[in-house]
């Protein structure tokens, strides 16, 4: 039917409401959209802000996520920020849901009264975790990615505590992987079971079990650090390719090359114990040195109540191979320490607690100990 030249168009009442509400969520975007894209435009390249004096600076983050962050801790400050490095495989779409209840677990163990927010970098196939802020994804790394993230926070951040924990296991799904993982959660988490929200005075490290065998690390990396200890350590996106820097050991078999001294996929759990001047600690008491080897069947608190400086056992007690001898004790300790920090280990060094390596060293340790004491 033609419509009369000049009629206008009546149109229903129903559809003039639609009409209305769609013009209203069409200018509410585009207003969205407009103070978006102004606010984006605020440089935002390093995100400053004051906090009892210090200044919190989260790199490498969207504008929107260094924003919220910086509002978590200003809320939070006497709760311990969490570094959380997360693996998926991204080749196996299946196994999000294994390493989703693994991640529940895991976290499930923090206090969250006293450990929070919990920062996530994401590599390999992306899993949203509750509760958390994304730092970034990644379709390819590893957890030197995190490690660099919580470096960089404590570079302006040296009066906080940081508690570094990772998907131990979503890589590997081996049995072995689920007690070791509870088992550094747990001991971490307790680092500061007795000292308020602290660790103590007298160490700048504390994890579960400090083994200075083969080489000062804790199998599977998990720990409590402070950060102005952190601050002084080699940035983690270089620590590797500095090690190679370390002379080689002449002689040494090549399948123990790396896994001994602390070099290539074993140097991210080297770095938090590279610098001489480290405070190591731990909290368990029981008979687990390092590996897999003589971990608990069940996780009882009274068992982690005791943080003590490291190493606290006898160092027969770290199963040292006197085959290796040359190539895990004092002699290669000093060389890297040279070639890391320029720096030596002064008389409060931890490794003088090994009665072997002080025997190693021989005339070295009396010349140190007289040069303390001259005038």
């Amino acid at each position: 039917m033609l419509r009369p030249k000049g009629s206008m168009i009546m149109i229903p009442r129903s559809y003039k409401k639609y009409l209305l509400s769609a013009s209203m969520v069409f200018c509410l975007q585009l207003y969205w959209l407009v103070w978006t894209s102004r606010k984006l435009e605020i440089n935002f390249s390093i995100l400053k802000t004051d906090l009892s004096s210090k200044s919190l600076i989260l790199p490498h983050t969207s504008n929107e996520i260094k924003t919220s962050l910086a509002t978590e801790i200003i809320d939070q400050p006497s709760k311990i920020p969490i570094f959380y490095n997360l693996y998926v495989n991204p080749d196996n779409a299946s196994d999000i849901t294994r390493v989703r209840d693994l991640v529940s677990e895991q976290l499930a163990i923090l206090a969250t009264e006293r450990y929070s927010p919990i920062f996530v970098q994401s590599i390999g196939q992306p899993m949203y975790v509750p509760n958390t802020m994304l730092l970034g994804h990644h379709p390819n790394g590893t957890e030197v990615l995190t490690l660099h993230s919580l470096w960089e926070f404590c570079q302006e951040n040296y009066d906080k505590t940081v508690l570094y924990l990772h998907s131990k296991g979503s890589y590997h799904p081996r049995h072995e992987n689920d007690p070791l993982r509870r088992f550094l959660t747990f001991g971490a988490v307790h680092g500061t079971s007795k000292q308020g929200n602290k660790i103590p005075d007298f160490c700048d490290v504390v994890s579960a079990r400090f083994s200075p065998y083969p080489h000062p690390h804790t199998s599977g990396n998990m720990w409590l650090g402070r950060c102005d200890y952190l601050s002084k350590l080699f940035n983690p996106l270089e620590f590797a390719a500095k090690m190679e820097e370390v002379p080689r050991a002449p002689g040494l078999k090549r399948r123990f090359e790396y896994y001994l001294v602390g070099r290539k996929r074993f140097s991210a759990e080297h770095w938090v114990y590279s610098h001489p001047s480290v405070r190591p600690c731990d909290t368990y008491r029981g008979n687990f040195s390092c590996g897999y080897d003589n971990l608990p069947e069940q996780l009882v608190e009274k068992d982690f109540d005791s943080i003590e400086e490291a190493p606290r056992f006898p160092f027969k007690f770290y199963r040292p191979s006197d085959e290796l001898k040359p190539w895990t004790g004092i002699v290669h300790r000093w060389e890297e320490y040279k070639v890391l920090y320029n720096e030596t280990p002064t008389e409060s060094w931890w490794g003088w607690k090994i009665e072997e390596w002080r025997k190693d060293f021989g005339q070295k340790w009396s010349m140190i100990k007289t040069k303390k004491n001259e005038p």
